[in-house]
């Protein structure tokens, strides 16, 4: 406790206190030039009673000193891993550290910026914000930031708390910086199928006078599409052709200049959304019936779908009386069709054919060719396929997955998923919103799976849904012609819109329905993967990336054929993950982001924080600053040298007041000099 000051607590206005003192003094005045007797002595008695009345009060304190508080900002992000930066990040604060952390009195606060942290730039302003907010004002000594100077948003002082400390900006990286940059002028997220794109590429030299050419390479998915000269400084587009649906990796690399300080924004990566322009549809139903309308509709809703249907409905040896002039029908146009233009489409669907001389043999050959060299059929088969005249008996039936037995079972059933197709994409996950369980069909044409999958039963485990590949080509066969049952909602319906989608989108050759998936994404530099497959078998993949990179890591099953794993990866970059005769491509880190954008170290974006709190920016590739401890109203920086203030802060813990003068004792001594003054006065 120590003695710190005092003040006055009046017994009255000081209103009150200042009318009596100017009467005082009045009646002081007139007696001084009359030469009144004990003059003194009534100024005493005077001065004495307006003591007493202002009431002076001493204080107190019990305090204790608070330790000022630094706050060291570290940029780690990945622009200060090129050349050098990172070791003048850690010599400057090892040189903080060393000035100011034996300090008693003083706390230090390192904050680091990381790589998760600048996935949309740099952004130094907000950290600091967030920082300076946890101190108290009168406590903060000073702010250091170690960083490149590459950030990316705006500098404003108005963002911070109030700050009365200074802002020293240390800039790692050299002045003298040479560097090749690749960006994306035009670069579209969305393609067609086989139809060129164009990617706008630009290329930028930094630290040398003129530009210079450039020579570039184009992979896509890991195959070189484009290699040659451009030169730096001007806008190059470049085609790319997507030739399967999916995602499509772009990686396209530049040559580096001479003495370039880093080659992290010599290549870029880009991915591309390959989506069919439009899915061309057969549909040739051999004789009208109640679910041939599902057919139409499903494939009729769907935008992306031009579907052409014919309807046999009259026999080419049919005999007709009426005059052609006046028939609503066509003639089915098979040469067309099954000759000139099978290639033109992208799926065949028979429904509920049968062999009545509408398509002559070698129509149904160029089929099985057609298959072979990459299209697609699905078979819904009705009565007609058990028949002698069915499609089975055909070139056709070469290739098909099941083979007829003759049978036709019209009892009610609940067509179930099989266990393996509990797995497949095509029927996984079906039941779901079903929970009654499905409604029953009434007919079902009984086969032999012969080379198919069998995803779906009826009666006594004969296969409903069988999905089988020939060749390029992709085969599926509906062995009942029931599915409009669901439609009409017959025993509460099925998902029979969701298992056609799914079966023709699969006969597409749609990613997500593969059976044999391998999936990689990144988060950061974590690499995550994914295996699905119809095996419960944790597996092993191989992954390669930048700088001979290579791993091997163990995925582990969960359920349902799907496998996972992650790994963290040491660096940005194109990375290859393999299974088997499956592999995959992902961009890690993208080196697309800001952090890459422009690697030039820069001190001006950081200048504005310095000049107004009275702080400097240094470059320490110019020396390192010294630092020191000034006092509170001193300038903090100088010519070799930063420095932080004493604050002195403190805080009270307890505080007293006691009364100068006793009242009772003060009317004592008012009593005395007006007895003496009296006394003075009277003889």
């Amino acid at each position: 406790m120590e003695w710190t000051g005092f003040t006055f607590e009046p017994y009255f206005p000081w209103s009150v206190i200042g009318f009596i003192g100017f009467i005082t003094l009045c009646v002081l005045v007139v007696s001084f030039i009359k030469s009144t007797r004990g003059i003194l002595l009534r100024t005493l008695f005077f001065a004495s009673a307006l003591l007493l009345l202002s009431n002076p009060i001493l204080i107190k304190e019990e305090k204790i000193f608070l330790n000022d508080q630094i706050i060291i900002l570290v940029d780690n992000t990945e622009s200060q891993n090129v050349g050098n930066r990172k070791l003048q990040n850690e010599e400057a604060i090892s040189e903080i550290l060393k000035a100011y952390g034996n300090e008693p009195d003083i706390d230090i606060h390192q904050v680091e910026i990381t790589p998760e942290m600048s996935t949309e730039g740099t952004k130094i302003l907000e950290t600091l914000s967030n920082t300076i907010a946890t101190i108290p004002e009168a406590q903060l000594a000073g702010v250091f930031i170690v960083s490149d100077g590459i950030i990316h948003e705006n500098v404003n002082l108005g963002l911070l708390p109030p700050i009365s400390a200074p802002i020293h900006n240390l800039i790692t990286g050299s002045r003298n910086f040479i560097d090749r940059r690749i960006s994306l002028v035009q670069a579209p997220e969305f393609a067609i199928v086989n139809r060129p794109v164009d990617l706008i590429l630009k290329i930028e030299d930094f630290g040398i006078q003129n530009n210079k050419i450039a020579y570039i390479k184009a992979h896509r998915d890991g195959k070189l599409i484009y290699e040659g000269n451009i030169k730096a400084g001007s806008p190059r587009p470049i085609s790319i052709e997507p030739i399967k649906r999916g995602e499509m990796i772009i990686d396209i690399e530049v040559s580096p200049l001479a003495g370039e300080t880093s080659l992290k924004n010599n290549h870029i990566i880009h991915s591309v959304n390959a989506i069919q322009d439009r899915l061309r549809v057969l549909l040739v139903s051999g004789e009208p019936h109640s679910g041939e309308r599902v057919w139409r509709t499903i494939l009729k809703s769907d935008p992306a779908v031009d579907l052409i249907h014919f309807t046999i409905l009259r026999l080419p040896t049919s005999l007709d009386a009426t005059p052609v002039e006046e028939m609503a029908l066509i003639p089915f146009p098979t040469e067309e069709l099954f000759q000139n233009s099978l290639d033109a489409f992208d799926l065949v669907i028979f429904d509920r054919y049968t062999l009545r001389g509408v398509l002559p043999m070698q129509y149904l050959e160029n089929l099985t060719l057609y298959v072979q060299e990459g299209g697609a059929i699905l078979i819904s088969a009705g009565p007609e396929f058990a028949a002698p005249f069915s499609l089975s008996s055909t070139p056709l039936g070469r290739i098909l997955p099941l083979r007829p037995l003759g049978k036709i079972t019209e009892e009610g059933f609940k067509p179930k998923v099989t266990e393996f197709g509990q797995k497949h994409p095509v029927t996984q996950g079906l039941n779901s919103g079903y929970e009654k369980g499905w409604g029953r069909w009434f007919r079902l044409i009984e086969t032999q799976n012969i080379t198919g999958d069998t995803l779906m039963e009826g009666q006594n485990g004969s296969p409903l849904l069988n999905l089988s590949r020939y060749g390029e080509g992709r085969i599926a066969v509906l062995t009942s012609d029931q599915i409009w049952m669901w439609a009409k909602g017959v025993d509460g319906g099925g998902p029979h819109r969701e298992l056609l989608r799914r079966t023709i989108h699969w006969l597409m050759k749609e990613p997500d329905l593969e059976e044999k998936q391998l999936i990689a994404t990144s988060e950061g530099l974590t690499l995550k993967i994914e295996r699905r497959d119809l095996t419960e078998d944790e597996v092993d993949v191989n992954i390669t990336g930048p700088e001979n990179y290579e791993n091997q890591i163990t995925l582990n099953y969960l359920e349902g054929g799907v496998s996972i794993g992650e790994v963290i990866l040491p660096t940005t970059g194109l990375y290859k993950v393999s299974y088997g005769n499956l592999s995959t491509l992902v961009g890690v880190g993208s080196s697309n982001r800001l952090e890459f954008s422009n690697l030039q170290p820069l001190d001006q974006k950081l200048l504005p924080l310095s000049e107004a709190t009275g702080g400097a920016v240094k470059w320490i590739s110019d020396g390192m600053p010294r630092f020191r401890i000034i006092n509170e109203n001193s300038n903090t920086s100088g010519r070799g040298w930063v420095g932080i203030k004493n604050r002195g802060a403190s805080q009270t813990l307890n505080l007293q007041q006691n009364s100068l003068i006793d009242p009772f004792s003060g009317l004592l001594l008012l009593l005395f000099t007006l007895m003496l003054a009296w006394w003075r006065e009277s003889h």
